[in-house]
């Protein structure tokens, strides 16, 4: 009798607590559309009782954020001045719905703000948000990181060591010029084509895309910026860039050789300066400019332009490698450059290796960098 009366008690009590910072949590029907003005002050709750998992969120009765939030994806709330509130759907019981102000003007939401909560009476099936257009799913697993002492041309701080990565979707191709310029309103490259990936942009441009993508879609930005201050919520939702850890790991796509095309890389599968072959092997072209993405044939796990085009910016601040093994690394806690993989169009065959890594400013850019976005 005492084992089933005590999980009653704490299940009853977590009922409480959880439902103890709720605002206003009004019973709304499911399936009905009903609408409740509730205050949201900072660190409340919208609490809604019932199997959806859908809202729309109106400012005073302006912004519409749209009919969907499921699990895990952010309400995203328009606060003015180009500030924003995020609400999280967070589920502490199964018929419990609630949003909870995670992020953004927080002044604003203490002085209180009228928020419309309207449900949109959708069962809640599947909590997993579904893989973006043009992305893939890495599963994820466990892999020798850097290269062998032996493998020529490589650098000192390639040290193989073991890594674990969780799973993560990329995007297939690098970020093209028009998804850039549809996002940020602007496309700075050198070479201009629509299906070309963006370049000439810095670390910090890369960045801020991810975040102000991640908003267009209505997902939890994954950095907070505060001038060259950049942090990262790894529970968010939203585009962020790959560590460095990953995007070696996706680049691989579970080979062990030099590249992932084999031992030798030519201009054929990939875009750089053929006149410089990687260790003698026979020379190819130099197209001296960007291709569209996708030009060449993917590597195992579907990913395109791994090796070469524009060089891939990373999330990581420059460091050695550990011997040790490790599990999700993330990089230096600061640095003064930010790590790139792949290599580009300008560069001779040897950086384009699966191990070869480099470094610049965050502020650094150029004609041959770019990048790709991943996101949970």
């Amino acid at each position: 009798m005492e084992k089933t009366i005590l999980p009653m008690l704490i299940f009853a009590l977590s009922f409480i607590l959880a439902t103890s910072n709720v605002e206003n949590a009004n019973n709304i029907v499911y399936g009905e559309e009903t609408t409740e003005v509730l205050e949201v002050p900072f660190g409340k709750f919208i609490g809604v009782v019932g199997d959806f998992d859908g809202a729309e969120i109106i400012v005073n009765g302006e912004n519409t954020i749209g009919t969907d939030a499921p699990v895990g994806r952010a309400l995203i709330v328009d606060a003015g001045s180009g500030q924003y509130i995020y609400l999280q759907s967070t589920f502490p019981m199964q018929t419990v719905v609630k949003c909870k102000v995670t992020s953004g003007n927080r002044n604003l939401i203490k002085k209180g703000m009228k928020v419309y909560l309207k449900s949109s009476g959708k069962e809640i099936k599947d909590k997993n948000a579904p893989l973006p257009a043009n992305f893939v799913q890495i599963k994820g697993g466990t892999f020798m990181m850097g290269s062998p002492a032996n493998e020529a041309d490589r650098n000192d701080d390639e040290v193989q060591h073991k890594v674990t990565v969780s799973s993560f979707k990329m995007s297939k191709y690098q970020v093209t010029q028009k998804e850039y310029e549809e996002v940020m309103g602007n496309n700075p490259s050198e070479f201009k084509g629509s299906d070309l990936p963006v370049e000439n942009v810095s670390w910090y441009d890369a960045i801020e895309y991810c975040n102000k993508r991640s908003v267009k879609e209505k997902l939890i930005p994954a950095y907070t910026i505060n001038g060259e201050n950049v942090t990262w919520n790894k529970k968010a939702t939203g585009y962020r860039l790959p560590t460095e850890a990953e995007w070696e790991y996706a680049c691989r796509a579970g080979t062990t050789t030099l590249f992932n095309t084999g031992n030798n890389i030519t201009t054929e599968q990939a875009n750089y300066d053929g006149n410089y072959p990687y260790n003698n092997n026979a020379e190819g072209i130099h197209r001296e400019k960007t291709t569209p993405v996708g030009t060449f044939k993917p590597n195992a796990w579907g990913l395109y332009d791994m090796h070469g085009n524009v060089w891939e910016w990373c999330w990581d601040w420059y460091r050695d490698y550990s011997e040790a093994d490790q599990t999700n690394p993330d990089g230096a806690v600061d640095g003064a450059g930010r790590v790139m993989r792949g290599g580009s169009w300008l560069n001779f065959g040897y950086f384009l290796r699966s191990a070869y890594r480099i470094s610049y400013s965050p502020y650094f850019k150029y004609s041959h960098i770019g990048f790709r976005v991943v996101c949970p």
